[in-house]
């Protein structure tokens, strides 16, 4: 004999494994608990500090996948790189109403891993502060005593 709570919690598990099985995650979903996230959203009026949040991460790589830090470029026309790669992975549209900001003016966003942001920015963010927000995470000051 079946008891209706256990009925009731099987059903409501169908229906979550359904509700997922529509969904396509989004990209800062596909990354959740995996990397943290710089996004340089570019202005058509100004490009100076968006040219200097690239110059940081191309001086920096290596302490930038340390931190397990992913670098999005999203230029005027909504292109998008990653890395420094053109890719289609990302939904440059889902990115700027997620992250709202005037268009004429440049915005980087940092994003923790667990996908809060951390730390929002008009100018490009020296990689010196952006390693001492990250740094100053619980999560990852357990990864720095793992390594």
């Amino acid at each position: 004999m079946f008891d209706i709570k256990f009925l009731i919690f099987l059903i409501f598990i169908m229906m979550i494994g359904t509700s997922k099985a529509n969904h396509s995650p989004s990209f800062l979903e596909e990354v959740l608990w995996k990397n943290r996230v710089v996004i340089s959203f570019a202005s058509k009026l100004e490009s100076s500090a968006s040219n200097t949040q690239n110059k940081n991460y191309e001086r920096a790589t290596r302490q930038w996948a340390e931190r397990d830090l992913l670098f999005i470029e999203i230029n005027p026309d909504l292109k998008v790189k990653i890395n420094g790669k053109l890719t289609h992975e990302v939904n440059a549209s889902e990115l700027i109403k997620t992250f709202p900001s005037n268009p004429d003016k440049y915005l980087v966003v940092l994003i923790g891993k667990d996908g809060s942001e951390k730390h929002r920015s008009l100018k490009a963010i020296p990689n010196s502060l952006l390693f001492e927000i990250i740094d100053a995470m619980p999560m990852r000051q357990i990864e720095m005593m793992k390594d």
